[in-house]
């Protein structure tokens, strides 16, 4: 910082008392840099505390205050929550890569945490709610929380579809442009007046702190020992995440007045307004921060779209099949933090036991520009005969090029896409260049397409 008058050094040294003197704050959970997935767990573990009699009242005043505190008949609201506490099978963590499930035989509600702004996959809310329906629970009695930081993240419209807005009660807008600006602007209303719209957003700052603070008021004595201590460490934590630990905010408040009597009243105004951004960075931050992931998340989408069709085109040249004849699925593992994408060639002849498959990390495609292509076998109760199979075919037909493969892959290159990104916009170029990549492992990919097409192999995935 340049110092130019007396005054300004003044300010300049009332700053750093203040940074010196804030209290230093030992956050377990900030030290260990807590994930979405954390936030989750302590979520789950919370709701499950049962209580002395066993009717889960952290779960009853989550349901009741925040899940359904806009479904306006009472009775009904708590008849249904009555009926979820008592009945409850569990809140597994991850189940079906859904983050939390509070669940009965015939109930759900279905909570994704997006808490670290993480982007929305494809259809990722509507496949949530088509898992629990096909295990037999009824559409009306399925319920989707989207839990954000701060309020201002919303799904993506290929996540929470036209399709599901229905099944939730939700009225679409009839233009899909509309719908966008329905979804941004939180502007839901009712299919049916009867019925309560089944889809909640909640935040962390605004909703789960909140709950918090009320939730420790209604812990036995008993439990004080380990549960509230606990409670009291993760409401710092968010705090500290919103900048609104009282003892920091209040020492920042001292500042300013501070700065304001020492500049005098003809730059009050001023110096108001540059206050104001101690309060507001952290909003301005986040929504930077929104702007770049949605941005990264459309470039990825991009990237990820042009990669499947150029793969498609590259495939049904080599393999002199048209493009509807290649199936395509893609996906995601949490575990691994790692997407995938699988060509299986020909429909009926075969199945998805054997196919090419790209592989990248999520933080790599953007920063390193890497992905990896893999011929492989899954898993499976015939993977050892398909796998006797297919050795065999390799020594009678292909002796050389396949040297090193272990039982389950039998191609595995990491190629670097940082060219092809770069021309993105430009398809023609785009696919020149992946398609000169790929013709480096030209030899093992035809050979690899003519096993595909083997007889013993055909015959093996015919009978099964």
């Amino acid at each position: 910082m340049e110092i130019i008058t007396e005054k300004d050094e003044l300010i300049y040294n009332k700053y750093k008392d203040y940074e010196r003197d804030l209290p230093y704050s030992f956050i377990l959970l900030r030290a260990l840099h807590a994930s979405e997935n954390d936030h989750t767990r302590i979520l789950i573990s919370l709701l499950k505390y049962p209580g002395e009699d066993r009717k889960y009242p952290l779960l009853r005043n989550f349901l009741k205050d925040i899940v359904f505190k806009y479904w306006q008949n009472n009775e009904k609201r708590d008849n249904f929550i009555d009926k979820l506490c008592n009945e409850l099978k569990g809140i597994p963590f991850n189940q079906n890569l859904i983050d939390a499930q509070i669940g009965t035989n015939d109930a759900c509600i279905i909570i994704e945490n997006k808490v670290c702004n993480a982007g929305d996959r494809d259809a990722q809310l509507e496949r949530y709610a088509n898992i629990i329906n096909q295990k037999g629970i009824k559409q009306e009695n399925i319920w989707v929380m989207y839990l954000t930081s701060d309020g201002k993240k919303t799904p993506s419209p290929d996540s929470l579809t036209n399709n599901l807005m229905k099944k939730l009660n939700i009225k679409p807008a009839d233009l899909e442009e509309d719908r966008k600006e329905q979804i941004e602007k939180h502007s839901y209303s009712a299919l049916s007046s009867e019925e309560p719209i089944r889809f909640v957003e909640a935040d962390y700052a605004n909703h789960i702190l909140p709950w918090l603070k009320k939730v420790i008021e209604q812990v036995p004595y008993k439990e004080k020992q380990y549960l509230i201590p606990g409670i009291k460490q993760y409401i710092a934590f968010l705090q500290n995440l919103y900048f609104i630990l009282p003892e920091e905010k209040q020492m920042t408040e001292e500042l300013i007045k501070q700065i304001l009597k020492i500049t005098g009243n003809e730059k009050a105004k001023l110096l108001t307004e540059k206050s104001s951004v101690i309060f507001d960075y952290n909003e301005h931050l986040k929504e930077l921060q929104n702007i770049v992931e949605k941005e990264k998340e459309n470039i990825k989408n991009k990237i990820i779209k042009r990669l499947k069709e150029d793969m498609i085109s590259y495939l049904s040249k080599k393999a002199k099949l048209n493009a509807e004849q290649i199936v395509t699925h893609n996906g995601y593992e949490r575990k691994y933090d790692r997407y995938w994408m699988w060509f299986q060639l020909g429909k009926e002849e075969y199945n998805n036991n054997i196919h090419f498959e790209w592989n990248w990390e999520d933080k790599k495609i953007l920063k390193c520009a890497e992905i990896s292509l893999v011929f492989h076998i899954e898993r499976g109760e015939d993977t050892k005969k398909l796998k006797d199979a297919i050795r065999e075919e390799l020594k009678n037909n292909f002796p050389s090029g396949f040297e090193g493969q272990s039982d389950q892959v039998l191609l595995s290159v990491t190629i670097d896409i940082t060219e092809y990104i770069n021309a993105i916009d430009d398809p023609k170029q785009a696919y020149k260049i992946l398609s000169h990549k790929l013709d480096n492992y030209e030899e093992h990919i035809q050979n690899l397409i003519k096993l595909t097409c083997a007889e013993k192999i055909k015959q093996f995935l015919n009978t099964k």
